[in-house]
């Protein structure tokens, strides 16, 4: 597994169920248990919050 984070917006406009149930799968399935077995892969909730406002501060910027 790739050092990746999750994708954190849908890659199309309409998910249907089964895109859902393939992303579920393939991406986030493999993430959570990646980090059940590496604890220290996780990042705080401070932190993620850090990089969310972060990440819409360049949005806002881009008018995106």
């Amino acid at each position: 597994m790739s050092n990746s984070t999750i994708s954190y917006i849908w890659p199309w406009e309409d998910p249907t169920p089964a895109e859902i149930e393939r992303w579920l799968e393939e991406e986030v399935g493999p993430a959570f248990d990646a980090v059940e077995a590496d604890p220290t892969r996780a990042i705080s909730v401070d932190d993620a919050f850090d990089r969310l406002r972060a990440l819409h501060a360049a949005c806002v910027v881009a008018g995106k």
